[in-house]
């Protein structure tokens, strides 16, 4: 019973150390825009709708859920949907 909890935490010690270093190479890679001055107060969340990368990134099914999002908490609008890679705001 213990070689069973001890190969389950070494699995699950090997996943998340995995994890972290997929998340990490992957945002040395990205092109993320840069903070300056005048993007000061502005969150991920928003340099992501508004470069569309948050239709791009997010997996398909949640894409209309995240746009929606993005349109009514962001840009204060009553709806929005993916269109190919940009968000479009009703």
């Amino acid at each position: 019973m213990a070689k069973i909890i001890l190969f389950v935490f070494l699995a699950l010690a090997y996943f998340a150390f995995c994890s972290a270093n997929a998340i990490k190479s992957g945002s040395e890679v990205e092109d993320v825009p840069a903070a300056n001055d005048s993007d000061e107060g502005e969150t991920i969340f928003e340099r992501m709708g508004r470069s569309g990368e948050l239709c791009r990134w997010i997996p398909k099914p949640l894409r209309n859920a995240a746009c929606h999002t993005w349109c009514t908490k962001v840009q204060f609008r009553p709806d929005g949907r993916c269109e190919g890679h940009k968000c479009v705001c009703a």
